[in-house]
């Protein structure tokens, strides 16, 4: 239960940390919603915008290692996007 617990509030923590620096918004699409933001560029899709969001933050959970995977031998753009993202995984109180 404990471990289950800590995971939630690890996923509140980032979405508190995402929406307050990455601003991410949510749009209707057709049938689909979709999550972005103006900084990187990343989106999420879902049938409904909470899944959308969750989407989202999947990518950016995943684009955020592989930068950080490849960190010494990112072009300046990426390292910019990379330094955002650092900031946005920091206030996670280092766990992951």
């Amino acid at each position: 239960w404990q471990m289950i617990q800590q995971a939630r509030d690890y996923v509140a923590e980032l979405d508190r940390s995402i929406t307050h620096i990455l601003r991410p918004t949510v749009a209707r699409s057709g049938d689909r919603y979709l999550a972005m933001d103006d900084i990187l560029p990343l989106y999420g899709v879902g049938p409904t915008a909470q899944e959308a969001m969750d989407d989202y933050r999947s990518v950016a959970v995943e684009y955020y290692e592989s930068l950080e995977e490849d960190a010494a031998e990112l072009s300046e753009p990426l390292q910019q996007q990379l330094a955002v993202l650092r900031q946005v995984f920091a206030k996670t109180s280092g766990r992951r």
